[in-house]
C-alpha cells in the first residue's frame, strides 16, 4: 500500500511534464491551433485573404516560369519532348486556378480543396527535372547527357515555394520536403552515369546539403509567418474588443448623464 500511495505522486508530477512534451511536439510539427473552435473559424477567415494573395503569387511565378521553360525547351531542343509538352500544359492549367482564385468562386471553405489540386502539379515539376530521359528511343535521336546538378534547382524551388506560398500544415510540406530530394537523391545515385565514383558521391553529398538547408530555412519560415498571424489576429481581436468595450461604456455614460439630467429637470419643475 505505501508504494502505491508513493507511486500516485510520481505519476501526477509527470502528467504536466508529458503535456509540456506534447505541446513542443504539437509546435514542432505546426499543429498550432486555438482551443476555441469559434476563435478557431475566426482566424481562417481573417487570414483566407492573406492566404489567397500567396497563393496567387506563387501561381503568377509558376506561370511565368513554366512559359519561359517550354518555349526554350522547343526552341533550343528542336524536337517535341515530354517536359515541354506538361509545362505548357502546366501554364494553361495554373492560368486557370489564377482566374478562378481571383473570382467570387472562390471561398474560404473550398480555398483548401484549390491548394491540394495544386500541389500535384508542383510535384510534377520537380519530377520531371530528374536527370531521367522520358523523351522515345527511336533511331538517330540524339540523348541528353545528365549530370547530378540536374534538377536540384527545381527540387528546390518547389520545396521552397510550399512551405512558404502554401497554406499547408507543417508535417504536410516536410513530407514533400523529404521525399522529392531522397527521390533526387536516389535518382542521381542508380541512372546518372558514373564517371567518377568519389566525384559522384561527393557531388550527391553537395546536392543533400543543400537540400537540408531548403527544408530548415523552410520549416523556419513556416512556423514563423504561422505564428506570426497568429498573433497578428489575436492583437486585433483584444484591439477591436478593447473599442467596443470602450464604445458600450461610453454608451452607459450617456444614458446616466441622460437619466440625472432628466431628474434634475423632473425636481426643478416640483
Amino acid at each position: 500500500m505505501q508504494s502505491l500511495e508513493a507511486g500516485e505522486p510520481s505519476r501526477t508530477e509527470t502528467t504536466p511534464m508529458l503535456k509540456r512534451r506534447k505541446r513542443k511536439i504539437e509546435r514542432l510539427i505546426g499543429k498550432q491551433k486555438f482551443e476555441s473552435a469559434e476563435l478557431e473559424r475566426l482566424y481562417k477567415i481573417y487570414v483566407y485573404t492573406l492566404q489567397q494573395s500567396a497563393v496567387g503569387y506563387m501561381l503568377g511565378v509558376f506561370i511565368l516560369l513554366t512559359a519561359c521553360l517550354s518555349i526554350l525547351k522547343f526552341v533550343y531542343v528542336k524536337n517535341v519532348t515530354v517536359s515541354g509538352i506538361y509545362l505548357g500544359i502546366q501554364c494553361l492549367i495554373f492560368i486557370g486556378i489564377y482566374v478562378l482564385l481571383h473570382t467570387r468562386f472562390t471561398k474560404e471553405t473550398n480555398f483548401p480543396v484549390i491548394c491540394y489540386i495544386i500541389l500535384p502539379f508542383l510535384v510534377c515539376f520537380a519530377i520531371l527535372s530528374f536527370p531521367f530521359d522520358l523523351g522515345p528511343d527511336f533511331p538517330g535521336r540524339i540523348r541528353t547527357i545528365y549530370t547530378v546538378a540536374d534538377g536540384v534547382w527545381e527540387v528546390m524551388f518547389v520545396v521552397f515555394m510550399i512551405y512558404s506560398l502554401m497554406p499547408l500544415r507543417t508535417y504536410i510540406a516536410a513530407v514533400l520536403g523529404i521525399i522529392l530530394p531522397l527521390c533526387h537523391l536516389v535518382v542521381s545515385a542508380v541512372i546518372v552515369e558514373k564517371k567518377s565514383h568519389s566525384l559522384l558521391w561527393r557531388q550527391i553529398g553537395a546536392n543533400a546539403i543543400l537540400f537540408l538547408c531548403v527544408n530548415v530555412a523552410g520549416v523556419f519560415i513556416h512556423n514563423v509567418t504561422q505564428r506570426s498571424q497568429r498573433k497578428t489576429f489575436i492583437d486585433t481581436r483584444n484591439c477591436i474588443a478593447a473599442r467596443q468595450e470602450i464604445e458600450d461604456e461610453n454608451e452607459k455614460l450617456k444614458i446616466k448623464k441622460n437619466q440625472v439630467g432628466l431628474a434634475s429637470c423632473i425636481h426643478g419643475s416640483a
